[in-house]
Formats: structure tokens, sequence, C-alpha cells
């Protein structure tokens, strides 16, 4: 089970210690009322404290392990079942809507029924995959002939007005092929080489460009689709108009991007991701899982006081053209989840007008702060902004979460009438007139979407663990693992799937394939510190800098412990400096009150007092690495 939607009646388990509880009724969107199953006593809880499965397995399906082609089967087999699946919800006979599907497709009744029954066992995408499927060892893949084929068919057959059917297009097909004395390709390759095709492409070729313009363009006023909460999130990046310093030596880093993803339907802000470096696929992944998840532990992890709650997965996901947004196993975890990720067309900018507006207002307010680098030249004047830089990234993150959650969220808004808060209450709950949607489809196990939305790495397993980006990591789960060799090509050695947490790369999550689930393996060296991506990258270029040529574990972290102790003796310093500064104007202020008790005539004095900023204090600008 991938996602589930907290109604009542819905047995859960407390997260902590296991529990079985019954939902009783949701109180908002992070409170509700349960009831415990072994005391029958109700209860006021958060939402985010229970799960619909006891956690007794920890297996995982890793989504990088199947082919395109599985994929696209498993896409293609939920597209038949949604609409059945829907309909019943709704009360329709069930038996009739998979008549009416087996014939629509051309497909046993028995395939369907058996999908669905997989689907009501395990609602994720890959459950849909064949046990067997690719190209087995031996068989030949199509040939260049019956390739050309099938497009030719597809294109002048399938991409018609006359909208003739798969199975048509498919019957076509094999009568070609056995004409030429060739063996036609199976139905299901057909389909999904149909599947493939993008669908404004087929609705322009089979019904006409007005009709793939009204399901694809957007009115001037609305956004398509955005008819309630969690409906359509719209995501995108900007860098922040503010220098943010080091947490170690508070030197100047530069300006930090801003991955964030809006609700259109109520304009909240439903997830956020802060970086230092350039957007990527991993700024993406972390955004949305932030989104999907609830924020209660997250904001008290932080210390930061207020509320935040929107979570769930949404219908949509809406995003711009940029490569980052285009990655493979991205649409793939967004598709497990059965959200759907489509992207902005080109010289459409109305469809991302909600985010990047939101973006822009953000960074007014950011104008406020030191350090900033204001919007233009003109509006920066002689401002400096990195001299005036004081906030570091996490300062700079509780700040903007602050304003989000304490007055963007609760301010009235002009287009809902209302605060974005106040949408969200309202389209979940309803009101006199309207019915809310309930509570949205909740994540049943957070650590596995953290884990699917973070970078993958492929990785072999030597004597001394797994090394990624120079460093070691070693645990004793992995040793079956120790130079294994590639069950298919035994001269090489074995590759595995390994993610890392870009905010966390004390450990890795290695993905044991016989277990079937995440082994999570530390440092080798577990004495060292924990860092974020972001810090490695900035030791290693510092490291190229000094002139470093081979760096490896050790060199990064002695760089790491040098940069810390001359950061120590720069504090204690000028911790000394301010304590024989202050006793200085302590003294000469008892002493001009002295002087003016016992009325002295005042001498004059060529010396002034001296300053704790009469040194300035730069720890990292004559920072020497060891080269070993």
């Amino acid at each position: 089970m991938t996602s589930y939607k907290f109604v009542p009646g819905l047995k859960v388990y407390k997260v902590d210690d296991a529990t079985p509880y019954e939902v009783v009724a949701p109180i908002n969107m992070r409170s509700c009322v349960v009831r415990n199953l072994k005391t029958d006593v109700l209860e006021t809880a958060f939402i985010s404290d229970f799960t619909p499965e006891e956690r007794t397995s920890n297996q995982h399906d890793d989504l990088s392990l199947h082919s395109d082609e599985q994929w696209l089967e498993a896409k293609s087999r939920y597209e038949i079942i949604a609409p059945i699946l829907e309909k019943s919800s709704y009360g329709s006979p069930v038996t009739d809507l998979v008549k009416k599907a087996a014939k629509q497709h051309s497909i046993g009744s028995a395939s369907i029924w058996r999908w669905i029954r997989t689907w009501h066992d395990n609602p994720k995408l890959s459950s849909l995959i064949s046990k067997k499927t690719g190209i087995a060892k031996g068989t030949e893949k199509l040939s260049e002939q019956v390739n050309l084929i099938i497009n030719d068919v597809i294109q002048n057959e399938y991409l018609t007005s006359q909208k003739k059917s798969i199975a048509s297009v498919c019957r076509e097909i094999d009568k070609r092929c056995k004409r030429l004395g060739i063996k036609p390709p199976h139905p299901n390759t057909i389909r999904l080489r149909i599947r493939k095709l993008p669908a404004f492409r087929v609705i322009k070729s089979r019904e006409g460009r007005s009709k793939a313009e009204a399901k694809f363009s957007p009115s001037v006023h609305s956004f398509p689709d955005a008819h309630c909460p969690l409906s359509v999130y719209q995501i995108d990046h900007t860098p922040a108009d503010v220098i943010i310093v080091d947490e170690i030596s508070r030197q100047p880093l530069g300006r930090p991007w801003i991955t964030l993803a809006i609700d259109v339907h109520t304009r909240m802000v439903a997830g956020l991701y802060l970086t230092l470096e350039k957007p990527s696929a991993i700024s993406v992944g972390m955004c949305l899982a932030h989104a999907f998840l609830s924020k209660d532990k997250w904001l008290a992890e932080r210390g930061i006081d207020g509320e935040w709650p929107i979570w769930g997965l949404p219908q949509t996901i809406h995003a711009d053209n940029a490569k980052e947004f285009r990655g493979g196993m991205l649409k793939r975890a967004c598709e497990q989840y059965s959200m759907d990720l489509t992207w902005r067309p080109v010289a459409r900018p109305q469809f991302g007008a909600h985010v990047e507006r939101l973006l822009g207002t953000l960074n007014q307010e950011i104008k406020q702060l030191p350090g900033t680098t204001f919007s233009s030249i003109e509006e920066k004047g002689d401002y400096s902004s990195t001299k005036k830089a004081a906030l570091t990234l996490q300062e700079f993150e509780t700040w903007l979460v602050t304003f989000i959650i304490n007055v963007y969220h609760k301010k009235y808004h002009s287009t809902l009438m209302m605060s974005p808060l106040a949408k969200l209450e309202e389209g979940v709950f309803g009101n006199a007139k309207i019915p809310g949607i309930g509570l949205p489809r909740a994540v049943s196990d957070e650590s596995k979407l953290l884990i699917d939305f973070m970078p993958l790495y492929s990785r072999t397993v030597q004597r001394y663990g797994i090394k990624v980006d120079d460093i070691n990591y070693f645990s004793h789960s992995i040793v079956p693992w120790i130079n294994e060799t590639d069950p298919d090509n035994p001269k090489v050695k074995r590759k595995f799937i390994v993610r890392r947490d870009p905010r966390d790369i004390s450990q890795i999550y290695f993905f044991d394939p016989i277990e079937s689930n995440y082994i999570s393996v530390p440092y080798q060296n577990i004495s060292h510190p924990k860092l974020t991506l972001s810090e490695l990258k900035s030791i290693k270029k510092k490291l190229k800098e000094s002139g470093k040529r081979n760096i490896d574990e050790d060199s990064i972290f002695d760089a790491y412990d040098q940069m810390n102790s001359i950061v120590e003796q720069a504090t204690k310093e000028t911790k000394s400096k301010q304590r024989a500064a202050a006793r200085k104007r302590y003294a000469k202020k008892a002493a001009l009150e002295t002087k003016s008790i016992i009325d002295l005539t005042p001498q004059n004095s060529t010396e002034e007092p001296s300053d704790i900023f009469d040194d300035q204090v730069a720890p990292f600008t004559e920072i020497k690495f060891q080269n070993r």
C-alpha cells in the first residue's frame, strides 16, 4: 500500500508503539478523534502519529529495477482499470464495467479481474508489472522491417480522423507481416508503442487541433483542472535575493535557491527545499517529498512555531520544461503514487504564473533582510550585499518558513476572497453551500516515499565497503555482497542500487536485492561528523583551490577539522578582545564618574580605548590545507 484515505472506520496503528486504533472523525487537517482498540477510550491525536500498516515488513520495491517496457505495461493496465475503480466507488456494477473494458481493449475479462485484485491488495503502479516480462535471453528484438510496419500503420491508420481502434491497428499489422512471411509482433508490443505517443499529438491527429487545444490550453483567468485542494501543484525554482553566510566561518557563500511547490486552488505553499546548489532533480525530489508529508515533526525539529497543515498526494504536478523536471526516475516515482507529472507547454507562461508570482512575492519580502541583493542595480545603490550578509542557510530557512506559515498563509488573498489557509479548510471540509473533498490521500510509509525521491547511484561493494564521492560507507549487513560479480557478466563486479539524502550524507541506503529492502549503511569511520552534500562540495572546492590534487576521505575530514579549529580559535580571540574592551569601557566610565564626584580638572588624553573592531577577524582567508 502506497497511500490511503484517513476516513472514519479505518484501522490504524500508532507509529511509536503499534497500538491499534480506529478513526472516529477528523477534526482538521492536523488532528483527529480516534478510538484505542485496546482500551476502547476516545482520544484526540495528530493524524501524522498514525499509519494504516502494522510495521511487520520492510520490503521495498525499488523503481529503478523495472525496464521502461515493464513500466509502460503497468501504466497501460492501470489506465484500463482506473475508470472501473472510479465508477465502482459510486455504485456502478463492476461486472458490467469489466466486460465493457475487455471488449474495448480486446483483452480477456479474467486479466482485468486479476489486475483489479492486484491493485486492491497493493495499490501502487509497480504491482501491475508482470512477474515475467522483458526480453528473455536468446529472444530477438523486433526487426527493422517489423518496426517500419508498426510505425507506418500507427501513422496512417491510428493517427487519423477515422479514429480506428487499437485492435484494428493490431489486426492490420498482423495482416501485413503475414503477407510478407515474417512473424507479427505481440499486440501488447503495439499497445506499448502507441502508449508512448504524446497525448497532444494523438488528440490533434484523431480529434482535431481545437479539441487538443481545449484539453491542454488553460483559460486566461483560471488554471485547468485546479477545481479543489490538491488537484494541481505547480513547482518551480528561483534564486533568493539574499547572500547566505557559512555556518562555521560566517563568510559569504552566495545566493541560495528556493524550490517551491504551491497548491493552485488554495495558493497554499505545499513544500519547499533550500540549497546552495543549482536546481536539479535532487531539489525537485526533496521539495515534492516535503510537500506530500506532514510538517508537524519537521517544524518541531527546527523549533519553528506555527502550523503548516497541508499534506497528502496531489492528482497532478505541473512543472517547467527544465531538464531537472524531466528525469525518468522522477516521473516514475510520481506514477508509482498515482500522480500525473506534466510539463508546461512551450511559450505558455500562464501555466506557471501562480508559483512564479508567489516566488516574486517572497523575494520582495526578502529585501528586508541583511545581505539582500535587491532586484536591480538602481535599487541596490551603494548597498554592499556581501558585507551586510548575516544569515546562514538554516537561519534563512527559519525566517522564510515563519513568513510563509504565519503571514502569507493567513493573509487575505484578493483572488481567493479569503486567506490561503481558509481556502484550504473550505475545500477540505466544505461550507454551507459546497461539500468538501475530505482529507487527502496520505502516504502509508513515509520512509519509502523519501527514499523513492532520493538521488540514485550504482556502486559495487568492495572489501572496504561502498564509496560515494570519495567517502567510504560500511556495515556488516553488506558483507555478503563484497566482490559479488554481475550475474549476466561474471567478468565484472555487480553494481547495486544506493540512495543518499543530500541533507545528511553520514549514511547511505543500500538496496538488498534478496531481501527487497533498504539497509542503512553509515560512514566506515563513524567518528566523522555529519555533512550535507553542499558542505562536502564546498570542502572539496577549497581543497582544489589550495592545490590539493588527490582528494580522499582523510583530506576531506582533515580540512573540515582545520576549518572548525580555526573558527573556534578566532571565536575565542574575539571573545577575549570583547571582554578586554568591555573592561576598558567600564573603567573609563567609572573614572569619569569619580572625576565628576570629586570635581577634578580633566586632563587631555591622546589615546583612545581599543575596540574589538580594530582587528578584523577573517579566519578563512588564510587557510592552507596540508597536502598529503
